[in-house]
Parts: structure tokens; sequence; C-alpha cells
């Protein structure tokens, strides 16, 4: 029997040869199978003869058969190979061919040595229409199994879920690695704040990088009004799958330091890291809220220095800390109110992760010196004092983890343990610790939310154990502490309430104790027009705050106006107020290419006997990040002018390309740089498909962002002009420090619209052009339309007659987005004309 291949001629004639077959047979054998009436003499019973033998002849036609057959995995076709089969079985010519398309097998050699045998076609399974069953086209075979349809020559392959690899929704576990080339970042950080008839506060705060692909050299310098030039980190740091390895002046782990601050030390550390891992756990910080009489000016202080400053309303406020640096420390809150009355508050706050990955533990282990920083000093100096820290973090559950590590000094040491449990809803924190001194603590941290409440609590217990204390070494408990917060939301009366307590108690100060509640309901909200009710109560020691305010919120286009009106009642430092209260604000958002985001907000407010007008400005552009916020107080007639003054902006290079700017602050960067015509034009920036910002042609724009993640990047034209350009989606992977310089070359384009004639006056038809890079050519007329970037002539080639013409363009300029000629005249091969400007043009 001859073998027909089934692609192409051989495919349908094996197609139209085995439906023949298939025909003739169940002919054949029904006609065998029909019924046959015998009349015997002199009896009139009938017989009905039965066979399912194969009639003479035809033993060829149901014998197996040898054909190319398309084998399918997952209802999608894998490979088309030989295979020998009949009705009820079918054996593979080279199973090792269909074994080296299937992938993620746990073992090959299994899956092969099954196809390798026999196999039932299982024709029983194949859905034909109308008398399909449930069970169709499926099989769960312990193995392997398959389902053949002959009339279709197609094999579909099952095989065992048991038998193939799970495989990660991630395409790798961990990041690629960086391009191998030196890079550098540095960021720079100014924080102002001050009033007239207050001394100012700032500081300066550096963040510098030089990095080679996933090594990098990073330091942290800060200038202050209170001190001169100081850095305070510096080490050399190396990213690996899976753990990193630092030596140099560098903060301590923060898992113990849910009882004590960490420390800098100069030393050696190696632990393992989820940096490069494309499926990183979120981080969470302490919440921190303070209680005001009236609107203030916060600065937040860490190590004396200003890391923020803004302006908040009155009441019972949540600090924003999102810019707030990673780690665990002691931070002081000055509140100064518009009748430039301070006081300080002193809070412990926390941002670490939370559960490790379930396939990687987290352990670490550092050594070194406590670094002390020295009058006169740029860099911090080692001590007498050492620190060996070693732990770990393992999750045992999908919702649980455990944790515990050991802190030795010179002095003493401590042991600390605890459980992170998070389920639906729920996040549960528990650590205990206890040290050679006789201290010991505890810290627990519960959130539960549902649909219909919300109910978070934070406790913080020191118990000081030995209160003699040797002031050269280092102590990890120098004092009893105590802070304890809780806050419940909930619905009510188709609003939502929100209550507050806080405790802070240092021991050797007075205690502090805050209640508040706060309820907001909607009264009215149609089209743009909302307006809402607010019921505010505080009370903090003697000091009490309780209003009540009516908001009117409207919103067109770009421009939001806010009116309030309302009565409080107050009591501060023993004095009490009772008034009627007003505010109005206008907020205007403008979004441009050169300014980037442009945010303008003019306010006022009337408080008794206290009126306060102020402005705020934000702009986040390729230029950087600022913003000034003032406010002018008017109390009895005393004006006050108070202001805060953030600011940063970057310096990126890859030590061949330079750029100053950079909205944000990150650890790498991208530059995009614009090379071509027309200068000036503006492009919009896309990275993961969102907008990140404006670049022009001539200008090297910074755009920083988040280490350790890889970036899909491309360019939009923002232009009116033609223009053509890699309108590609280019792929970045970015560690700390890494620079990445993405250089995109743009050309004008100009449409040329023309008639070429002969010198006699008829169309130089059918021609191509040959001197451009893109398919043009004349029509029957001899007319032809050209997209082109910057050409000095045309050459014309008609190959069927041998003609050839060359035109030059000297009237024509790449400027013109469209240049349209009338008629031009051209003599044939070996000859050129010049297009003169006194010919006629359009």
């Amino acid at each position: 029997m001859d073998i027909q291949k089934h692609t192409g001629i051989g495919h349908l004639f094996s197609l139209v040869r085995s439906t023949f077959k298939n025909i003739l047979l169940i002919l054949c054998m029904s006609i065998i199978l029909s019924m046959k009436f015998s009349f015997a003499a002199g009896n009139n019973d009938s017989l009905l003869i039965v066979t399912n033998t194969i009639p003479p002849g035809f033993e060829d036609l149901a014998g197996p058969q040898t054909n190319q057959i398309d084998v399918y995995l997952h209802n999608k076709l894998i490979i088309s190979t030989m295979a020998t089969y009949d009705a009820e079985t079918l054996t593979l010519k080279n199973p090792e061919a269909v074994i080296d398309k299937i992938q993620d097998l746990h073992d090959p050699s299994v899956i092969l040595k099954s196809l390798s045998r026999t196999l039932n076609t299982n024709s029983d399974k194949l859905c034909l229409q109308h008398i399909q069953s449930d069970s169709c086209g499926e099989l769960e075979p312990n193995i392997i199994g398959i389902i053949f349809d002959e009339g279709q020559f197609r094999m579909d392959l099952f095989i065992n879920p048991l038998q193939l690899k799970a495989v990660s929704v991630y395409q790798s576990k961990y990041l690629p690695k960086p391009v191998d080339q030196f890079s550098t970042l540095h960021a720079l950080n100014i924080n102002l704040s001050g009033t007239d008839e207050i001394n100012d506060s700032y500081n300066i705060q550096t963040n510098s990088i030089i990095a080679f692909g996933e090594t990098r050299l990073s330091a942290q310098s800060n200038y202050t009004n209170k001190e001169d030039f100081v850095i305070d980190d510096m080490s050399l740091i190396s990213d690996q799958p899976g753990w990193e390895a630092e030596a140099g002046i560098f903060d301590t782990e923060t898992r113990a330091s849910n009882f004590f601050p960490t420390e800098d030390i100069i030393g050696l550390r190696a632990r393992s890291s989820t940096n490069t891992r494309t499926d990183l756990e979120v981080t969470e910080g302490t919440q921190i809220f303070i209680f005001l009489n009236q609107r203030s000016r916060v600065e937040v202080f860490k190590n004396n220095r200003l890391i923020d400053a803004r302006f908040y309303d009155a009441g019972n406020r949540q600090l924003d800390t999102s810019r707030f640096p990673n780690g665990a420390y002691r931070i002081s809150v000055r509140i100064r109110d518009d009748n430039n009355s301070e006081r300080t508050e002193e809070y412990f706050y926390v941002r670490n992760s939370l559960l490790p990955s379930m396939d990687e533990p987290q352990y670490f282990i550092e050594a070194g010196s406590v670094a002390e920083i020295e009058q006169d000093s740029v860099f911090p100096e080692s001590s007498s004092n050492y620190v060996i820290h070693t732990g770990g973090m393992i999750r045992v559950k999908e919702n649980l983890a455990v944790e515990a590590e050991i802190a030795s000094t010179s002095n003493e040491s401590i042991v600390q343990a605890g459980i992170v449990h998070i389920a639906a809803g729920i996040q549960s924190q528990v650590n205990v610790m206890t040290t050679t001194e006789s201290d010991w603590g505890i810290s627990v941290r519960e959130n539960w939310a549902t649909e219909r409440f919300s109910l978070n609590l934070d406790l913080r217990f020191i118990h000081e154990g030995n209160e003699n204390h040797d002031l050269d070494k280092l102590d990890f408990v120098s004092n009893d502490f105590t802070q304890a917060s809780a806050s419940f939301t909930h619905s009510l009366f188709g609003g939502r309430m929100l209550w507050r307590y806080g405790q802070t108690d240092r021991g050797f100060s007075e205690k502090s104790e805050t209640y508040s509640l706060d309820y907001n309901r909607s009264i009215y909200r149609k089209n743009k027009l909302n307006v809402d009710w607010s019921f505010d109560a505080s009370k903090d020691s003697d000091d009490y705050l309780i209003g009540t305010r009516l908001n009117f919120n409207l919103r067109k286009n770009n421009d939001t106006y806010q009116v309030s009106t309302g009565y409080e009642s107050r009591k501060t430092n023993n004095m009490e107020d009772n008034d009627a209260i007003g505010r109005a604000s206008w907020q205007h958002n403008a979004r441009s290419p050169t300014y980037g985001n442009l945010q303008s907000r003019l306010f006022h407010i009337n408080e008794t006997t206290i009126s306060t007008t102020g402005m705020n400005i934000t702009s986040d552009s390729r230029y950087g990040y600022n913003q000034v916020e003032i406010d002018n107080t008017k109390e009895d007639g005393r004006n006050t002018l108070g202001y805060a003054v953030r600011s940063q902006f970057n310096l990126a290079s890859d030590f061949q390309h330079v750029s100053l700017g950079g909205s944000g602050y990150n650890t790498s960067a991208v530059i995009i740089d614009l090379i071509g015509q027309p200068e000036g034009s503006k492009f919009e920036v896309y990275i993961d498909r969102q907008s990140a910002g404006f670049a022009k042609i001539g200008a090297k724009t910074v755009i920083p962002l988040t280490p350790y993640k890889t970036y899909d990047i491309r360019l939009v034209s923002r232009t009116d002009s033609f223009v053509t350009f890699d309108e590609s989606v280019k792929q970045v992977t970015l560690y700390p420090g890494n620079v990445e310089t993405l250089t995109y070359d743009i050309k004008r384009v100009s449409i040329i619209i023309g008639q070429v004639l002969r010198p006699d006056g008829s169309p130089f038809d059918n021609a191509r052009i040959e001197n451009v890079t893109s398919f043009s050519g004349t029509d029957q007329n001899g007319w032809f339309q050209l997209e082109t970037g910057k050409v000095d002539s045309l050459t014309f080639n008609k190959k069927s007659s041998g003609e050839k013409c060359t035109v030059k363009l000297n009237d024509y300029t790449d400027n013109e987005d469209v240049h349209v000629f009338n008629q031009i005249v051209c003599t044939t091969i070996e000859n050129s004309i010049e297009y003169s400007p006194t010919q006629e043009r359009t």
C-alpha cells in the first residue's frame, strides 16, 4: 500500500481515499447485515441472517493504515508525524519527536515509554454531531491517553496533570541581570520650614549611588541648620538572586527594632533578600495620629533632621508617612499653630515587610562597631561598642510566619521572637523580647476589616529591668515606654463614624491621652456637586475641640471649588472659644508637556479671631518635584507669614549621557534622549502602559523609577509634524543605581507629490523611485506620492523601456510637511534636469 503524505495534494488524496474506503465498507456491511427472505417449499417462515465478517475482496480496506496525522495537546497542534492505525489501535512511528514538542514534563522518559506502546484510539470518545455524550472529547488517563479521529487524521493527546510541572505566573522567579555598565544617580532633597518670627529649619539631603550592574556604592549625607555636612551611611552592596551582601557604614536590621531603635554600625552584613524577586510582598508603616486644636504646621524630625513639613487642619489627624524612610526609629513631631504656640510629641515609627515567601525564608547576620558622629567630622567614627545581630523569619503556612533573633553588644544581649498571622480581613502581629539586663517587652498589632466595620489596635509596652546604665555602653532599653492606639470605623445612619484612642507614656514625662470621634455623611450628590455634613469631637488632656460643618464641593473641568461653613467650640490652654467658622478654597490642576502636573490652590480660613489666607503650588515634571506652601495668619491686627518648601531633583548619568531633573525620588532611572527634527517637538513617554511624562527633541529627560523591576517603555508622538521613529516597546531592567539611556532617532517625514513628464510632454509612467527607502513610483499618468525624510534629488527608473532620469529638488526643504510639484520635465537616461523655482508649482 502506498503511503500518502498528509500535506498538500497527498493530504487531499489520502482524505478522499480514506473516505471512499469507509463508505464502500459501510455499504458492503449493510448489504451483508440486511434482511434476507427465504421461502422454502410449502413453508412461509422468513429467515434473518446477520454476520460481522468482511466480504471477500474487502479485507485490505479494513486492515491497518499508515499515514501522517496531526497531534494536538490542549487543543493546540504540536506536531505532524507518521502513525499506523486501525479501527481500535494506533502506533506512533516517531514518539521521540512528539516528546520533544512537549514542555514542563516531570519525567519525559515516563511519557515516552507510554507513547511508544500501541495506544487505544478511544474512538467512542469522539464528539460527533447529534450523537455526542457529555463525556465526549475528554480523557482522564493514569499517565497518557489519546482520542483519534481517523476521518480528520487528528490525534488528541491527554496527559495526567501529575505528570506536568506547575508553571509560575511569573516568567522568572528572579529579575534578569541588569546591563553591565557604570552609571550614577544623585538625588537632592531640600526641606525648608519657618515663619517671619521664628528661626528657619532646613535640611539638605543627598542620596548618591554609583553602580555597575547589580553592584553599587551607596552614600547618604545631610546638611542642616544645626550641623555641618555629614555622611551618615556609605556602603558597598551586591545584589544576587535570593541574597545580598553589604560592607561599610549602614543601619542594623529592623526586626528587633519593634523594641529599640536601629543603630548605624561599621561592619559587614549578609542576608537573604527578595529584592530581585518578581513577586515582592508589600510593606506597611506605623499609623500616627496627632491632635490639633487649630490648623497647624507640622514638622517631623528624625535624629534632629527635618524629614517632612506640611500644614494640617484642626482635629485628630493622621500623619502622611508616604515619604518617610524605611526602618525603625524615633521621630519628633513639632506642632506650631497659628498662634505661634508650639509643642513636641515623640513617636516610634516602624516600616518593614511582612510574611516572607513560602519557598524562601529570610535570614541575616551582621556584625560591626557602633558608628558615632563626631563634631567637625564628615564620616562617622568607630566606637568601642560592638553589635552582633542574627535572626530569621520563616513562613510556616500560607498565612502564618514565625521569627526570632538574637542581638548582642559589649553590655547586654536581647532575644526577640514573634508571629505574624494574616487571614481574610484579619492581620495580627505579636512580638515578645527579653534582655540579659532583665528588661522585657511586648508588641501587639491587630487589624480587622469587614464590610460593616474595621478595628485597628497597636500596643507597645517595654519594662526597664535595670535602671543603672553605663553611659559609655549601648543599652537596648533605657526607660519604661508605653504607646497604645485604637481606632474603630463603622457605618451609622448612612454615614461613617470613626472612633480613636491614643496613649503615650515615657515614664519620666506626663502621660498623654487622646480621644476623638469623626462622623461624615453625604447629603447630596448629583452631577459634579457634592454636599457633605461632618461632626468632629476631640479631647487631649484638658483641651478639646467640638465642631460641625456643612461642606460643598464642585468640580468643573480642571477646577475644584470647596466651601465649608459651620460652628466650633474649643478649649486651648484654659481659654475657651465658640464661634462660627468658614473656609473657602479653589484648586486648579493642569498638565502640560513643559511643566508636567501642575497644581495650584488658594484658600481662606476664618476661625473666631483668627483668619488665614494662603496658597499651595506643586509642580511634578521632568525638571523635578517642587512644592511651596505659604500662609498668612492675621490675629488682633498682627500678621504672621509662614512657609514650607519641599524640593527634589536628580542628576543621572550612564557615563555617556548626563541629565538633570526628574519627578519624584527613586534610586534608579532611565534617560530619554531624542535626536532629530523638528527641534523641540514633544513626545509622551509611556512606562508599563501608563504615562510617565514628556520628552522633547534636543533635550535629555530623566525619569526616576523604582528599582528591582523590568519596565516596558515606548514613545508616542505629540507633535503636529509627520515623523518616523522606533515605536516598538523596549524592556529595561533596573537595580539600585542603574541608569539606562534610551536613544530615539526622530526623522521628520515630508510628503512629496508631483507629476513627471518626458520632454515631449508624455507622462513618465510606471517608473520606480530608486533612491528612497520606502517603495514608491509613478502611475500611468506619471503622478507619484512619496513619504520621505530629507532628499536632494529623486531618481526615476522605468525598467520596461530602459529609461531613467534624475531630478534635483533645489527648491524643496524638509521643513515642509507637504510639498506639491506640478509638472516636472526630465530627460532620459544619462541625463538629468534640475527643477527650477521658475517652473510652475503649487
